[in-house]
This record gives C-alpha cells, sequence and structure tokens, in this order.
C-alpha cells in the first residue's frame, strides 16, 4: 500500500480483488474518490463482499471480468493495483493483461503489482518440482519475474522491493507509463 501512495479523490482499479483485505485498504484512503475491485471467479467476489459486510464497511462497485479484457474505457484510471494474479497466468496473457492495463491507465498513472517471484535456490527448486507435479496444489501460481515484461508492454519501472514472507519470496513493483514524468 505503501507505494500505492492513494490519493484522496482518485480512481482507482484493483484488479483481483480476492478476499478484498487489499481493496479495503484501498476504498479506505479514497473516500472521495471511485474505487473498483474486479475478479474473474464470483467466489472470490462473493469472499469480498461478505469481508466488508462483515466489517460494516461501504462496498465499492465489484465487477466479474477477465483482466485480459477490461470493461473500462482507456485512461481511465490513476492507480491499477494487482497482487498475486501475474504468477497464474500464462506469458501469454501476462503480456495481454499488461497491455490492458497500460490502456485504461491515464497517461500520469501508476501501477503496482506484487507477485510470487523467484527466491533463493531452494525455495525454487522445493516450488518447481511440486508445481510440476501437482499445480493445483499451488494454485497454478509459479515464482515469476514481471519486471522484464513491463517496459515491451509501454512501462518504466520506478521501483522493486523484494520482500519475504514465510519464506515465500515476493515482489512488489511500482511502474508507470514509458515516458511518464518520474512519480
Amino acid at each position: 500500500m505503501e507505494l500505492a501512495n492513494v490519493h484522496n479523490g482518485e480512481r482507482v482499479l484493483e484488479i483481483a480483488v480476492g478476499t478484498g483485505s487489499a481493496l479495503q485498504e484501498l476504498t479506505r484512503c479514497n473516500p472521495a474518490g471511485v474505487t473498483i475491485g474486479i475478479d474473474l471467479t464470483p467466489a472470490m467476489l462473493r469472499r469480498t463482499r461478505s469481508s466488508f459486510r462483515r466489517r460494516l464497511l461501504s462496498l465499492p462497485p465489484l465487477f466479474q471480468c477477465d483482466a485480459r479484457f477490461l470493461p473500462f474505457a482507456g485512461d481511465s484510471f490513476d492507480l491499477v493495483f494487482s497482487s498475486y494474479m501475474l504468477e497464474s497466468l500464462s506469458v501469454c496473457d501476462i503480456e495481454r493483461t499488461l497491455h490492458e492495463i497500460l490502456r485504461v491507465l491515464k497517461p500520469s498513472g501508476r501501477l503496482v503489482l506484487l507477485h510470487l517471484s523467484t527466491g533463493s535456490r531452494w525455495f525454487d527448486r522445493v516450488w518447481s518440482t511440486l508445481y510440476w507435479l501437482v499445480p493445483t496444489l499451488l494454485g497454478g501460481c509459479r515464482p515469476i519475474r514481471v519486471a522484464p515484461y513491463l517496459p515491451e508492454a509501454g512501462f518504466t519501472v520506478i521501483r522493486v522491493d523484494h520482500v519475504t514472507e514465510l519464506g515465500i519470496p515476493a515482489e512488489v513493483i511500482l511502474a508507470k507509463r514509458a515516458g511518464a514524468s518520474r512519480y
């Protein structure tokens, strides 16, 4: 959330809301703005709705849609945020999704991605073996490096933070449209 740096009054899109925890924070930081959440699966949207209701929070607009084909006009959002989605996509789908994000992001907008990343050799070996043997056990997710895809998709990487939680490595990336002024 630190890298997202939500400014109250912005138009914010979270892709792959999952359980809704990040969407709650994005919404809390943006009471005068518009925060929208999307997810591919109805089950995750139900979990998000339930989480907001349990906490007695006002529910932002939620849509079921595919991140490869966003139903929003171009240049619509100041911030696009996504966590733990890209590592479940094929390389072609990662590229398509990043191009869609670029399309809906305002010229001065920013992108924040959080994803499962490659880490130590032991982690990479264990995860790769499990992924090869039983990919569904890991939700179809595999550690990836996203930063190399961003320039080709039209982004400039501003910052990459490496984090590890419970021994699992992740990256948090802040990016802007290529050619946009520095964040």
